[in-house]
């Protein structure tokens, strides 16, 4: 289906190219109808396939090759499975002799053999989609490789130690000129000479871009600059972005490393991050003291007039006093009745009654309090799965298909559906503990006026009930 549909897009009407770059078009078609009449006898043979994952309509299998294979990985092709036939597939990876791909129907467990067609034409594509994308744009320095414009500037006056007359003609051409090209054959030093060029710019504070159509050949460039470079790489000025082929050229220099940055940097966020929050915790101590002052102050603006109506009122409460004073004489001359007796009996049941009533209290809210401790413990793991969560949605979120597939990431709508449970729970469980809180504060009420009235009892009548209580039994006796 592939090859139909960029067959037909070949032949179709196209977007009009000016001057080379409808040559350039042409040519690329063309490359692309060659590559597809030899698709079929260009098929590698696999062999010892092994199912190491499926989800829904996408299973992932691992064969072994008899020589490396140079494949990008999303590269589509064609499996050639006996009696299965053809199958689309997707490349995922190659490592060493193993290549991993994707294929949308289950192939069981083991696969003896198989061939695959690697369709690499989609790379062309691609490249003519770029063409046309860019028709109308300038396009200075593919001007300057075609020769349509001339290469401005002049060699630097340079002698880079170590370098032959030809090299260092190359470093001075490419740090003076807007255009270089450095050819050799092989082993004539290509490779170290990008590796001076590279360092050299960066000595003068200018940003470099090393591309190459290989990984292995970007990797063999950035470690000689960093060869040159020295300790000036540490800082993180020097990255290797995307996958090294092999990263055993970089255990000496993990810094070169995108990970190893972000690693590093999330180190530095994190230390950050507790010290933001230790300041954040005694700024909210500072806000709560300067809230306390403004209180007394407060209170302190109204405190005059209070004392003023106190000063008008004294002569009414030195008046109280006194019948208070005539009230404690005459319930001394009362004590004997036996009326009142019967009363403070009554009182010294009520409080008696109040006293189991406190113990029961208490144990509530010694219950309360451990269920508050269990809630909170509830809180701070709730919220910890919820974080988690919506971390693992933010990758899900940010990969792509195939990613997500191979590292066995969920889907981004699955996974926001548990984001959702985690957030419902956190609520859950702190309505839960406004409950537990607000049983607490009516219980505490609860406590405080028993012992107010128990304490009140012992105030007004100087005895405890039980002493009450065992005199009108004599009495009644």
């Amino acid at each position: 289906m592939r090859a139909f549909m960029q067959t037909a897009a070949l032949t179709s009407e196209s977007l009009p190219l000016r001057g080379v770059l409808d040559e350039f078009r042409t040519a690329l078609r063309e490359e692309i109808l060659a590559a597809q009449r030899s698709s079929s006898s260009n098929a590698v043979q696999l062999k010892n396939g092994r199912r190491i994952g499926g989800a829904d309509a996408s299973f992932q299998y691992a064969f072994a090759v008899d020589s490396i294979l140079n494949a990008p990985g999303d590269a589509p092709g064609h499996l050639i499975v006996p009696e299965k036939g053809r199958v689309p597939t997707t490349m995922i990876s190659t490592e060493g002799l193993t290549i991993t791909i994707s294929v949308g129907i289950d192939l069981g467990s083991f696969v003896p053999s198989a061939r695959v067609e690697i369709d690499l034409t989609f790379l062309l594509g691609k490249l003519i989609e770029r063409v046309e994308a860019l028709n109308a744009k300038s396009n200075c320095a593919g001007d300057r490789i075609l020769g349509f414009a001339a290469v401005s500037g002049a060699p630097e006056l340079l002698s880079v130690k170590g370098f032959n007359p030809e090299q260092n003609d190359a470093i001075a051409s490419s740090l003076g000129r807007d255009t270089t090209f450095i050819w050799g054959p092989p082993g004539t030093g290509k490779t170290t000479t990008i590796g001076a060029i590279a360092a050299e710019l960066f000595k003068r504070h200018r940003s470099v871009l090393l591309v190459s159509h290989t990984n292995t050949a970007v990797d063999g460039a950035l470690l000689r600059i960093a060869e040159r470079l020295g300790d000036e790489t540490k800082d993180g000025s020097v990255l290797r972005v995307g996958v090294p082929k092999d990263n055993k050229g970089f255990e000496a220099k993990p810094e070169l490393l995108l990970a190893t940055n972000v690693e590093k940097r999330s180190a530095e966020l994190t230390a950050r991050s507790s010290t933001l929050e230790q300041e954040r915790i005694e700024k909210t101590g500072e806000s709560l003291n300067v809230q306390r002052l403004i209180a007394i102050y407060e209170w302190a603006t109204e405190a005059a007039s209070d004392l003023d109506r106190a000063s008008i009122n004294l002569d009414s409460v030195q008046s109280l006093e006194a019948g208070a004073r005539e009230s404690r004489a005459a319930f001394e001359n009362l004590r004997k009745d036996e009326s009142r007796w019967r009363g403070i009996a009554n009182e010294a049941v009520l409080v008696k009654q109040l006293a189991l009533d406190v113990n029961g209290v208490r144990a509530l809210l010694a219950t309360n309090t451990q269920t508050a401790t269990d809630i909170n413990q509830k809180v701070v793991a709730a919220e910890k799965h919820l974080t988690e969560a919506e971390r693992l949605y933010t990758r899900s979120a940010a990969a792509n298909g195939l990613t997500r597939l191979w590292k066995g990431l969920p889907k981004p709508e699955q996974q926001q559906a548990i984001v959702n449970s985690r957030r419902s729970d956190l609520v859950s469980i702190w309505r839960e503990r406004s409950r537990v809180i607000e049983e607490s504060k009516r219980l505490q009420i609860r406590l405080a006026d028993a012992l107010r009235r128990i304490e009140a009892f012992r105030t007004t009548h100087r005895f405890s009930p039980d002493e009450v209580l065992a005199w009108c039994f004599a009495f009644d006796q």
